[in-house]
Parts: structure tokens; C-alpha cells; sequence
């Protein structure tokens, strides 16, 4: 997963030989009005750097627009990588050196666009708005992006539109993209005008900030909903490193300079790394400041000038992830071996009576829903997210069911253990239903005799088999990173999944066994030494499907007594259950007693942690908050920094939270107590940007 910068510039251009990018209330254009229609929609074009004057002083709004045009604003619309694109095209008349003709070959890879049979591409033919249509139609689908429909209107005209062109149309008008004029009239065979492009494109900028994740993957048999966690949705992917020449290009292209034409003075490795890091935590569609003194030079003449980017812009860029068949895994380690891993890693099959429903669904070509909730092996770390062992056991059912509809629902996140997955699990995971739903915090939770997130645990397994849906439930145990087999918790893992009748599996053991056999290196699993490659998840996948190859066979032949399933009220709890069913409060369900030094002005990826954020200019007034409940814990910033909070009950004595803790029990008691809780941040972190996630208690 790549991620695009678009910069944002105050402008400190100082050589009247470049131009200046300007702001909306002062655009460069003198055929711009600022009383016209279109001059909001212009300026947004422009200052986003998605349209470009046709010279340095003119817009010409009024003035139609070329297919040639058009392809190149949508290439740039998603920061298409156009290079050597228009090599291998064969029409006519796009010479492979045309200044159009690479946005032409991204377009015609992608789908968007064709020729005409005269095998011509027409590059200078204004665009009618029927063929607009069309192409922005086929864009939306090609990148997965579902827009909001928001408007009822109907047009006057409809019974005109070409067969070809009537559903792209329609659903364009559905979306509020287009609309009608001042007769409701489309005019399909219209010529589109520069201005009602620009007018277009700054309506799906708001529309796609409002579209329910619009960057999801979606896989040809399968859907994938709210992306909660997946990083092909959010974007987060720590191996991505910005360079000087990346950079530059950006930068310069952001100004509606040639790159080829201009240079960017380098940044020294510190810039690079700053902006490494904020890109890394950054919110896909959010600002961060970042004050960088650059030089821009013209290759031509010699001379340069100085400009400075303020502020950057992150987006997702969008690929069509490979369909990863974990089936076609099959390395040569001998006859017998991996399906002896298999064997090895499903240690406990459980009551397969809890698979029957979803095998019954699946079967008869209905919807289920399946949902895997983990730390960041879970969330797909280390690998092109295609390749995490998530999407491929989905995978698995996408392909041997293909009339069924699946549903996928990755609520990973990095660094976490079952303490947090229990705070998050009613939203991120059993708001969706789940027909089966797979833990993995074997590594995180991996601390000896650790009473507590033992406890931890098995409420959030309670929680889970013991949700509406009912779904089936699978412990995974991942490779761990040492050599050790066996390691940590791993023996409680198993303990627990019998005890309550589910299926565990133990990768770590058999990956292992690999390892030392000589099968494969540890490097060639785990690369960082935790999270596996794209061939360790591949491993693991198939380790784990194995699951539903045994599951399937047993049920086909199953007793009545065999597909009994022993009621969760009949099973006692083996370390504890305090902490089962939690309820999450955020800012959105939630008013505390005081706001005190924070906002409850954020908003996470994860939008069930939607709480609280502190700032260094909000001063350290106390966020207090009164609530009744037996257990009540705070979920914070896990920045992995030695900043902290201190937290005290009714005025009492305070004691310290620390922000690497994502998750926190701060009052527990046999019987639920009304208390006021006061929160402030600790002495030295006062300049620390922090957030409260959530509270939750039951």
C-alpha cells in the first residue's frame, strides 16, 4: 500500500518567472469571477492541484473540454503512476510523445476509456456529457468507491439518453454529481465546459469524504465492509519511505510545474524521516503541519527561487489487490509435510456444531459475514495486504463458495492486546454480525502467570460466543518469534479453547518445526523478527484453512449428538469473566463533566474510538467524567512514548497512566460504584499531542 502526498503551499514564490500557486479568494485567473457560479468549484480544482489554467492568467472556463484533458485530470485525480503508459497504445492519432498520450494509456489500462473502430482515440474531440458519464461512471467502479446517492431528482430528458450511456446517467445524477438545467434537461449530446468539469470534480471531493470507506478492496465474489482495520482501507504501512525524488516530483506537480522541466533542492535525511513518521500516523484525508524551506530551480534558465510547504495532504493510493488462493500454496518440502503442519496446527477442533450454520449459509448461497480480530499480524503488517492471512482465509470461502456473498472484516490494529479487542469487539466486530470470527492476540498477549490479561481474554471470548449472532469462534496462536515451542501463553490458548469447545490453531509450533527442519529460514518467515512475509502469511493461511477442510468433511457426516453445542450459561468461566460485554464510550455517545483541556473535536480510523484529544496550547485542565459501573477502563494513545496521565478517583490520590498502554483498568469492584473520574496530563508531557480513545465499563 503506497501513500500520496498532495501538498498544500503558502506560496513564498519570489521570482516572477514561476508561477504562484494561489489561494481561493485570489485565484490567478482573470476570466474567474468571484461572483460566478463556477468560482468555488474552480478554485478547489485548482488549489487541489486536479485542474490547471490554460495559461498562467486564464481558466477558460467557458471553454470545452478534450477527451485528451479529461483522462489527465482523473490520472491526477488519484495520483495515477502515468510513466511509459502511452507506449504501447496503437491508435492513430496519440503519438507516443503527446503530452496526453501516457494519462491516455493509464486510462485505457484501467478500463476507463477506448477507442473508436476506426482505431482512433480523438484526443482534441470535445467531451459530451453522455460520455462523461460514462467514463466517471467507470472510474468510480474501477476504484471501488461508492459515492452517497443525495439527490431524488429526476431528469427531463431521460428518455433520450443512449441505451449505453443511460445507467451511468442516472447513477451520476443519483450521487449529485450531475443534475439537469434550469429545464431539468441533461442534454447528453452537450459539450462538457472546463467549468462544469471543475463543478463536477469539487462535488465528488465532498461527496467521497462522506463515502462509507470508499478505498475498500472489494473482491470479485466478495465485499468487504467498513474496512475496520484492514490497511488496504486505511493506508498505514510502516515500510513505506519517502525519497528526495518522490518528493520532488510531487512538490513540483502540486505547483502545475514539469517536473522535468524543474528541480527541487534535496531534503537532508531528518525531513525525510519527519515526514516518514507523519505519514505513518496520519489519517487518510488529514492535514499535518510540517514547515519545510525548499529551493526550486528552472533547469533552463538557472534561476531559483524559494517556497515553502506548509502543510501536506495524505491520501490513499488505490490498487486492485491480487486474489491471493491460499490453495495454490504448495511448496516442495517433501511428500506429506505440509499437510503434517496442517495436522500439528489444528491441536483442538472444538463442537463443530458451531460451524453449521455458517457451512448451511455458505451452501445455500446466502450472506455471511466473516471477522478476524488480532494485533498487527491480524492487521496484515509486513505484507502487501493481499497477502494477509485475513484476506486469504477469506479467500478460501470466496472461492469454494462463489455464489455465496462474504463478507469481510478486518478489525486488527498494531500493538494491541485482548484488554483492547474486548474494549473495541461490540463495535468494530459484533456490529456486523459475524457468522465466525477469528482472535489472534497469542503474541501480544504473551506475557507468563499474567493473571489479568488471561481474564482479559476469556471475557472477550464470553462476549463474542455469546453475541446475537452467535457466531463460531477460532483461536489463532501465531508464530511468535522465538524458538522456543510452546512459549508464554500459548498453553493457556489451548486450555481455554477446549474448555469451551473451539478450535485453536497453533501456527507457532509447526512454523517452527519448518524453521528447524530446514525447510525454510526464520528470515524467510518473519523478516522483522514478528510480522511473516508475504510467504510466512501464505503458510499461515493455509495452516488455517485447513480449519474449514476438516470442519466441512466432519459435518457431512455428523450425528445429532455430534452437532450439540453446550450453551455458554453452562460453562463456567476458567480464569474469570469480569470484564465481558464492555461498553464503549466516545465523544459521540458520551458528554462528560468537563471537557477541561481537550476537544472532543477527532476522529480515529477506527470510528468507534472517536474520543477525546489533548493539544500543548489546551492547558491541563482536568477532563472529569462521573459513571456507575463495576469495571471501568481508559483506552488511550498507544504512542509507545513515556508520556502519561494522571488519573484519580473522587479526588483521591492519583496514580499514572501511561499513553503505551492502548488499554488501562482503572476502577474494578464486585458491585457497580458511582465515582468521578479526573484526568490530567502528567507532569512533563504537557506538550505532548494525546488522546483518549475511549472509556469502557460494565
Amino acid at each position: 500500500m503506497k501513500k500520496f502526498l498532495s501538498l498544500i503551499l503558502a506560496a513564498v514564490m519570489l521570482a516572477a518567472a514561476l508561477p504562484v500557486i494561489a489561494a481561493e479568494s485570489d485565484l490567478p485567473f482573470t476570466d474567474v469571477g468571484a461572483k460566478k457560479w463556477y468560482y468555488d468549484a474552480v478554485a478547489t480544482a485548482y488549489t487541489e492541484g486536479i485542474m490547471q489554467g490554460k495559461t498562467d492568467t486564464a481558466f477558460a472556463p467557458m471553454e470545452n473540454m478534450t477527451r485528451a484533458q479529461l483522462v489527465t485530470i482523473l490520472s491526477r485525480l488519484v495520483f495515477a503512476d502515468t510513466a511509459g503508459k502511452g507506449a504501447s497504445l496503437t491508435f492513430s492519432d496519440v503519438k507516443a510523445k503527446a503530452w496526453y498520450a501516457d494519462a491516455v494509456g493509464w486510462a485505457v489500462e484501467k478500463g476507463l476509456v477506448t477507442g473508436y473502430e476506426d482505431n482512433t482515440f480523438r484526443p482534441n474531440a470535445n467531451v459530451l456529457r453522455q460520455e462523461l458519464a460514462v467514463l466517471f461512471a467507470r472510474f468510480l467502479d474501477f476504484y471501488f468507491i461508492e459515492l452517497p446517492e443525495e439527490s431524488t431528482a429526476t431528469l427531463a430528458d431521460s428518455k433520450k439518453f443512449p441505451k449505453w450511456a443511460a445507467d451511468s446517467i442516472n447513477k451520476l445524477c443519483l450521487t449529485g454529481l450531475v443534475g439537469g438545467d434550469q429545464n431539468g434537461k441533461f442534454n447528453p449530446k452537450a459539450s462538457a465546459t472546463r467549468a462544469e468539469i471543475a463543478t463536477i470534480l469539487t462535488r465528488y471531493l465532498t461527496a467521497y469524504e462522506k463515502a462509507p470507506d470508499p478505498m475498500t478492496k472489494r473482491l470479485e465474489n466478495a465485499k468487504v465492509i467498513a474496512g475496520n482495520g484492514s490497511m488496504a482501507v486505511i493506508g498505514f504501512d510502516d515500510s513505506y519511505d519517502v525519497n528526495n525524488d518522490y518528493f520532488s516530483e510531487t512538490f513540483l506537480t502540486s505547483l502545475g510545474l514539469d517536473a522535468s522541466k524543474y528541480s527541487v533542492s534535496p531534503l537532508d535525511d531528518e525531513a525525510l524521516k519527519s515526514i516518514t513518521e507523519q505519514l505513518q500516523k496520519t489519517e487518510d484525508g488529514k492535514f499535518f503541519p510540517l514547515r519545510l524551506e525548499l529551493a526550486i530551480t528552472n533547469n533552463e534558465t538557472g534561476e531559483s527561487t524559494e517556497a515553502m510547504a506548509v502543510s501536506f495532504r495524505m491520501y490513499n493510493y488505490v490498487h486492485v489487490m491480487e486474489f491471493i488462493d491460499p490453495d495454490a500454496f504448495d511448496p516442495d518440502y517433501g511428500e506429506g509435510y505440509l499437510d503434517a503442519m496442517k495436522d500439528e496446527a489444528l491441536c483442538n477442533v472444538g463442537e463443530i456444531g458451531r460451524f453449521k450454520t455458517l457451512f448451511d449459509k455458505l451452501s445455500a448461497g446466502e450472506e455471511v459475514t466473516v471477522a478476524y480480530l488480532g494485533g498487527s499480524i491480524t492487521a496484515g503488517t509486513g505484507a502487501r495486504n493481499d497477502y494477509c492471512f485475513a484476506q486469504q482465509t477469506t479467500n478460501y470461502l470466496v472461492k469454494h463458495f462463489p455464489d455465496a456473498k462474504i463478507n469481510h472484516v478486518n478489525a486488527g490494529i498494531g500493538g494491541t492486546r485482548s484488554d483492547f479487542g474486548g474494549i473495541r469487539v461490540n463495535d468494530d466486530v459484533l456490529s456486523h454480525s459475524p457468522d465466525t470470527v477469528f482472535i489472534e492476540y497469542a503474541v501480544n498477549d504473551a506475557w507468563p502467570g499474567d493473571d489479568y490479561i488471561r481474564e482479559a481474554l476469556e471475557s472477550l471470548l464470553r462476549t463474542v460466543l455469546g453475541a446475537e449472532s452467535s457466531p463460531a469462534v477460532v483461536l489463532i496462536i501465531s508464530f511468535k518469534g522465538d524458538m522456543e515451542y510452546d512459549p508464554n501463553n500459548s498453553t493457556f490458548f489451548k486450555d481455554i479453547g477446549k474448555h469451551y469447545g473451539i478450535p485453536v490453531i497453533d501456527v507457532h509450533n509447526p512454523v517452527l518445526r519448518g524453521i528447524n527442519d530446514g525447510k525454510y529460514t526464520f528470515d524467510e518467515y518473519v523478516p522483522d523478527g514478528i510480522h511473516p512475509s508475504a510467504f510466512g502469511y501464505s503458510l499461515m493461511a493455509s495452516l488455517i484453512t485447513n480449519l474449514y477442510t476438516v470442519i466441512e468433511e466432519k459435518l457431512e457426516s455428523a450425528s445429532a449428538d455430534e452437532l450439540k453445542v453446550t450453551p455458554l450459561s453452562d460453562i463456567k468461566p476458567m480464569q474469570g469473566a469480569r470484564y465481558e460485554n464492555l461498553t464503549l464510550l466516545n465523544h459521540t455517545n458520551f458528554t462528560p463533566d468537563s471537557l477541561g483541556g481537550w476537544t472532543d473535536d477527532y476522529t480515529n480510523k477506527f470510528h468507534s474510538l472517536d474520543g477525546w484529544q489533548h493539544k500543548p496550547a489546551m492547558g491541563n485542565e482536568a477532563f472529569e467524567f462521573t459513571l456507575t459501573a463495576k469495571n471501568v477502563f481508559l483506552s488511550v494513545t498507544p504512542n509507545n512514548t513515556s508520556a502519561y496521565f494522571d488519573v484519580s478517583i473522587d479526588g483521591g490520590e492519583s496514580f499514572k497512566v501511561y499513553s503505551n498502554d492502548p488499554s488501562r483498568l482503572i476502577f474494578s469492584s464486585d458491585e457497580a460504584e458511582t465515582h468521578k473520574y479526573s484526568i490530567r496530563i502528567g507532569e512533563g508531557s504537557e506538550d505532548t499531542d494525546l488522546e483518549i480513545y475511549g472509556i469502557a465499563y460494565n
